[in-house]
């Protein structure tokens, strides 16, 4: 008789067990019931920094897997059936293939030329001070400046604007981007017969036609936009800022505009 009450009160924690999960899952349950459909909320960005912290996030997503915004790498997705998460089993990119890395690699190779390349001091005689290198939001650019590669007030590349220009282009060619050739204009008034408008124009044309000439650049990956002296990047008070606002900018292109 003992025995019988010993066995049935060992039982006993099996109840109490089933109904705490019980109560979980009606919390659970609740918890679904109370999140907005299709919005990525605080509860969905919980699960997805949870998700990240155990899978590897890509930095690419093919379009027809997106379901959400990219940020740079990291996901956040809009479940808007709420009957299924993140797929555990979707295939894991290549970061070595990634926009981020060939971009940075990219820049570094570019870099590592100028600095090999480069010669003396002066924009006259080494490419690292005729050409500035720096980053923009869908990638980085290549700023040569007028005074170095550009007869004054004119189109036309001086011979040693020229020579020094064609150093570059295989390097340009192996990045094999899409490219945004801009000209620019500091604002005084051109020396030719020309406005800020058309000399900028004729000058972002001139060196399209090289990239696509010399360097050999498919020319449906190269376009020209002209701006003038409407997007100085230094003051024009100054020799030095003027110098600098004077210039054909080669962008190149890793990610499309309004998408990261």
């Amino acid at each position: 008789m003992e025995e019988e009450q010993e066995e049935e009160g060992g039982a006993g924690w099996l109840v109490s067990f089933a109904d705490l999960m019980t109560l979980l899952f009606a919390a659970f349950v609740v918890l679904y019931g109370i999140t907005p459909r299709g919005k990525t909320d605080e509860v969905v960005g919980i699960a997805t920094s949870i998700r990240e912290a155990f899978i590897e996030i890509p930095d690419e997503v093919p379009e027809s897997l997106r379901t959400g915004e990219m940020f740079k790498g990291k996901i956040n997705f809009e479940e808007v059936k709420r009957d299924s998460t993140y797929n555990p089993a979707i295939k894991k990119f290549n970061r070595l293939e990634s926009p981020l890395r060939d971009h940075n690699k990219d820049l570094r190779r570019i870099e590592i030329f100028l600095d090999k390349t480069s010669k003396g001091s002066g924009v006259q005689f080494s490419l690292r001070q005729a050409i500035e290198v720096s980053e923009y939001e869908f990638g980085f650019s290549l700023k040569l400046l007028g005074k170095s590669f550009f007869i004054p007030g004119s189109h036309d590349l001086t011979a040693r604007g020229r020579t020094e220009l064609e150093k570059i282009l295989p390097e340009i060619k192996k990045i094999g981007k899409r490219i945004s050739v801009e000209g620019h204009t500091d604002k005084t008034t051109p020396k030719g017969n020309y406005s800020h408008i058309e000399l900028s124009a004729l000058r972002a044309s001139k060196i399209r036609n090289i990239l696509i000439g010399q360097g050999k650049i498919d020319h449906k990956l190269v376009v020209t936009s002209s701006y003038g002296s409407s997007r100085p990047v230094a003051s024009n008070r100054s020799i030095k800022g003027r110098s600098k606002n004077s210039r054909v900018e080669i962008k190149l292109i890793y990610q499309d505009e309004g998408r990261n």
